[in-house]
């Protein structure tokens, strides 16, 4: 018997049914001080009033009484005190119940609300005991948890388990009775799962109740439970991201399956149910007035049969080939990504990023078949893609461009400033569907192979080629503001795969050169006609999309624009190669014998190849000739410390280093050689190619491409061009010049390279306008004062009205700066490279 129960006689078992508590007791005393009190003052009145009355003897016997009744109350006081503090001493002493009495004690007290709930009462939740039992619930599984070893079950886990009351708290939640229990069992769910050691998930008797939860997870109609509802369904979510074999559990065939073979086992243990099966039974279920049946509070034996071992009923989904890889069939649905999906339309912002968070962790699991199932047969990719349009068709048209460009929105909480609209109309509406956009690239970026290639090709059918594209081509829309959205687009998307579908939609998918006037890609045909458009912003705009494809690393996209038609080298004159050779340090003509000797490319073992075609030995010549493509007299900085020169140099060098970064992977020569000399390779004969040359004459055979025909023939117009289009233009041209390419790059920065006649090249074409400018640059009075005037109205950013008269002016300023940054960017690609 336990000290206390010996100090007063009163027996263990007496001690612990009549405990009081504390918070009762001490008002109990409390309100007997205050009885006390009274009386006090109710004798000190009588006091008062009887010193008022003449000095008598019949009074004195009344005094007497009076104190005598202060004494008593004074004993009784003391008297109570002390009780409280013998029972207070006897519960501080008495030990603790067993877990698993306090957890059955617990659980029914709750099911004691359902039996004498009042039907004609409706009361939320937080107004009964619910809510607290449940959280002892929790906190006996944890405190037994901490008591055992790592994988042992404890009784209470056991109860609940075997009990099925998780299955029946999904009842009360699907119900929702009373209001707020749907919230409450969420809740409870959502520790169950994450606060365990051991994974609970895999049990017959948990995910069935997660499933029927899953189910009542909606976001099509408005619900007070809504976070609750997402939260949960993101802690499953996570819970599988953990375990990624948990997810076959959410097969709905596959489930059903192991739902018949274990069920008899679960019911025959559970002798306590000895009628209830993997789902609740009529005697779990709540009837009309959401009362509980009585017969479950009529099993007092339930505790006593309460048998260990309960946890090998847990599936082990990697004992047999066909639980590794399940049967994913079309017929087969997904409850929690189609309830992830339903939240994705709710008002609370909050809300749609945790169902986006959820969706994530799903499509990043790295089971091949569940990812195949889930491009092929489910509704993500559709609705993803589906609501990426309905967001861009939603944008008001009279959107600036200029300001779509400044926005940097991603799909997190982080950007909701751009949503309140007021930054300029229709800034809500963009920023919505930026965000989606930046959600769209990252889920294709993060999710599994399988269904990160469905979701691009989605991307491209649904919103590419089903909106974007029609509005392109159609010549009433506004053009401008679609083609902003084109580079906007393709400025955020990073991940591999949508990046190769948005390209594929702009140049086409064959890698063969395009022949003159044959349309094989219309996107990318419009593209180019929109470089010539009547609105300078369009052509603007166009040229800005093309500098943005080429900074992407991709290299499909510059082999269709540019390298396709530079491969066979058909612009290089053979008849005058010698001499060229002979120009030549002695160490560049035996690499040039090595290289005819021998096809294979050298590569050396520093970060940057050595290369003969991108380090010749006349890079002074070279660089002369774009620096002197001026004459002396045109140069509008007469200051060498203006010229700005060694600046040029210095961005060039980081951007050359970025840009050989950025096409490490490409694969391209280091040495610009004739694919003919290689042996065995027909794929590059002359003969293979649209242009071969069959009558000899390869000049008239030769064609630069659109795209380099488009810029040679903008380049032509640089005098009579806006200013800002010229600016766009030259970096354009720059961003070609930069790249690695052996071929492109002789191509573009080789003035002194032997071509065939009539075949455009660069430096030809800035002759051509150098020579327009020394004919019409004279004809201005005091050119040399406005050209210096130009160049530091250009610096200081300051507008002049008159465009027509400055345009020629300006233009000279652009050749002038655009012919140091060609040969700064000569000479960085020398120094890489030798």
């Amino acid at each position: 018997m336990h000290q206390a129960a010996r100090k007063y006689e009163v027996p263990y078992w007496t001690i612990k049914c009549r405990v009081i508590d504390e918070r009762e007791e001490k008002d109990k005393v409390k309100k007997n001080k205050k009885d006390t009190g009274r009386k006090k003052q109710k004798v000190a009145e009588r006091v008062e009033e009887s010193s008022d009355e003449e000095s008598d003897i019949s009074y004195v016997p009344n005094f007497e009484d009076l104190v005598k009744e202060i004494e008593e109350n004074r004993q009784e006081e003391e008297e109570m005190d002390e009780a409280y503090f013998i029972r207070r001493e006897a519960v501080q002493l008495a030990p603790p119940a067993p877990l698993l009495e306090d957890f059955v004690y617990h659980w029914r007290m709750i099911t004691k609300f359902y039996v004498n709930k009042d039907k004609t009462t409706r009361v939320v939740v937080e107004s009964t005991n619910i809510p607290a039992h449940l959280d002892q619930l929790i906190k006996l599984i944890l405190e037994e948890q901490c008591s055992l070893e790592e994988g042992a079950t404890g009784p209470c886990l056991e109860y609940l388990l075997q009990h099925h009351i998780l299955d029946l708290l999904a009842t009360l939640a699907c119900t929702d009775s009373p209001p707020g229990m749907k919230s409450l069992t969420l809740c409870f769910m959502k520790k169950l799962l994450t606060q365990l050691r051991e994974p609970v998930l895999p049990h017959v008797s948990v995910y069935a109740p997660v499933q029927r939860l899953v189910a009542v997870c909606s976001g099509l109609l408005a619900s007070p439970s809504e976070t609750d509802e997402i939260h949960f369904l993101c802690t499953l979510c996570a819970v599988i991201g953990k375990h990624p074999h948990l997810i076959n559990i959410f097969n709905s065939q596959y489930v059903e399956t192991k739902r018949l073979s274990v069920s008899s086992t679960t019911s025959s243990q559970s002798s306590g149910f000895e009628d209830s099966k993997f789902s609740p039974s009529p005697q779990y279920r709540p009837n009309d007035n959401g009362n509980l049946e009585h017969p479950l509070l009529s099993r007092e034996d339930a505790l006593e049969q309460t048998k260990p071992g309960l946890m090998t009923e847990t599936f082990t989904f990697q004992s047999s080939p066909e639980t590794k890889s399940p049967n994913w069939g079309s017929t087969n649905k997904f409850p929690l990504l189609d309830a992830l999906l339903s939240f994705l339309h709710s008002a609370d912002s909050r809300v749609t990023v945790k169902a986006c968070e959820g969706i994530m962790l799903l499509a990043a699991l790295p089971s091949d078949s569940f990812a195949r199932s889930l491009a092929r047969h489910s509704n993500l990719c559709a609705e993803l893609a589906a609501r990426l349009a309905a967001l861009y068709e939603g944008i008001v048209p009279g959107v600036d461009p200029n300001d779509i460009d400044e926005m940097q929105i991603t799909w997190g909480l982080d950007s909701l400033a751009w949503t309140d609209g007021t930054k300029f109309p229709g800034c809500r509406q963009v920023a919505a569907f930026l965000a989606w956009l930046d959600y769209f690239d990252q889920l294709v970026r993060e999710a599994h192979p399988i269904t990160g290639t469905t979701l691009a090709e989605s991307f491209r059918s649904q919103f590419l080629e089903g909106v974007l594209g029609p509005t392109l081509l159609d010549t009433g829309s506004s053009t401008i503001l679609v083609t902003a959205f084109i580079t906007k687009c393709l400025k955020q998307v990073t991940a591999p795969a949508l990046l190769q579908e948005y390209v594929y939609w702009l140049v086409g998918e064959g890698r063969e050169p395009e022949l003159p006037n044959v349309i094989t890609c219309p996107i990318r045909r419009q593209l180019f006609d929109n470089c010539f458009h009547e609105q300078d912003e369009v052509s603007l705009e166009t040229l800005r999309l093309f500098e943005v494809l080429l900074e992407k690393p991709s290299e499909h996209g510059l082999h269709c624009l540019v390298l396709t038609y530079l491969n066979s080298r058909r612009y290089y004159d053979t008849s005058s190669s010698d001499l060229v050779i002979g120009s030549w340090s002695d160490e560049e003509e035996e690499r040039e014998r090595n290289n005819r000797d021998s096809p294979t490319l050298d590569f050396s073992e520093g970060p940057s190849p050595v290369s003969r075609t991108l380090a010749p030995g006349n890079i002074d010549k070279i660089i002369n000739s774009f620096l002197l493509l001026l004459p002396q007299p045109l140069h509008s900085a007469t200051d060498p410390a203006d010229e700005g020169y060694e600046q040029y140099v210095q961005d060039a060098d980081r951007q050359y280093q970025e840009c050989v970064t950025r096409c490490s992977r490409h694969s391209w020569p280091t040495e610009a050689t004739f694919p003919d000399l290689m042996e065995g390779d027909d794929s590059h004969s002359s003969d293979s190619r649209p242009e071969a040359d069959h009558d000899g004459n390869r000049a008239r055979n030769f064609y630069e491409g659109p795209f380099l025909r488009m810029l040679f023939t903008r380049l032509v117009r640089l005098p009579y061009q806006p200013y800002e289009i010229n600016l766009q233009l030259t970096s354009l041209v720059s961003r070609l010049a930069m790249l690695p390419h052996p071929y492109l790059h002789e191509y573009l920065l080789n003035p002194l390279l032997p071509v065939l006649p009539d075949t455009n090249t660069l430096f030809g074409t800035l002759e051509l306008v150098a020579a327009e400018l020394v004919t019409q640059i004279p004809l201005f009075k005091s050119y040399k004062q406005a050209l210096y005037a130009t160049r530091q109205r250009l610096l200081e950013g300051i507008c002049d009205p008159q465009e027509e008269t400055n345009s020629i002016l300006e233009s000279v300023i652009v050749l002038e700066e655009f012919s140091k940054e060609l040969s700064a960017i000569a000479f960085v690609k020398y120094h890489h490279s030798s």
